[in-house]
């Protein structure tokens, strides 16, 4: 059974073969099971009115270092895998959006997110995790299931 604030994630919706060309040839490949998330979850601070969407991988988690900051939302990298493990997402810098339609807000809190994973992938191409892209896919084709959850968390901010 599922959290309320916790969203299982099916690996093989995310993780969809793609065509490459390696060295002039074009094969099929697909993400590490080890970069993409099993599981997202929410949780809010209220001391420091912050939501935590944290990822949950195989093998665990591990200490994690903030490596990027903009526009209200902080990513949290694995200090040893380079993996995505989190976002904080700081409230006051969304919280005048979140009066209207809470879908909509939520949804473009979701869009920032997914724009922050790219720019800090461009700006840092030597990253081997491909965990970024990952997230990056599940924002996308999550988005609708990781709103309520966001809500449901956004209740206490």
């Amino acid at each position: 059974m599922t959290a309320p604030n916790r969203l299982d994630i099916q690996a093989d919706e995310v993780n969809q073969a793609v065509d490459e060309k390696v060295r002039g040839v074009t094969v099929k490949v697909m993400l590490s099971p080890f970069d993409v998330p099993q599981s997202a979850s929410a949780e809010f601070d209220k001391a420091r009115r912050i939501i935590h969407l944290v990822f949950d991988y195989i093998g665990g988690d591990e200490p994690t270092v903030e490596r990027f900051s903009d526009r209200g939302i902080s990513l949290l990298v694995g200090k040893n895998s380079e993996r995505l493990y989190g976002l904080d997402i700081n409230v006051a810098n969304f919280l005048p959006l979140l009066v209207g339609d809470k879908n909509k807000e939520i949804e473009f809190v979701i869009n920032v997110a997914e724009e922050l994973v790219t720019k800090y992938q461009e700006k840092n191409p030597q990253v081997r995790s491909k965990s970024f892209e990952a997230v990056n896919r599940v924002l996308k084709q999550y988005s609708s299931k990781i709103t309520p959850i966001l809500q449901q968390v956004m209740i206490g901010a």
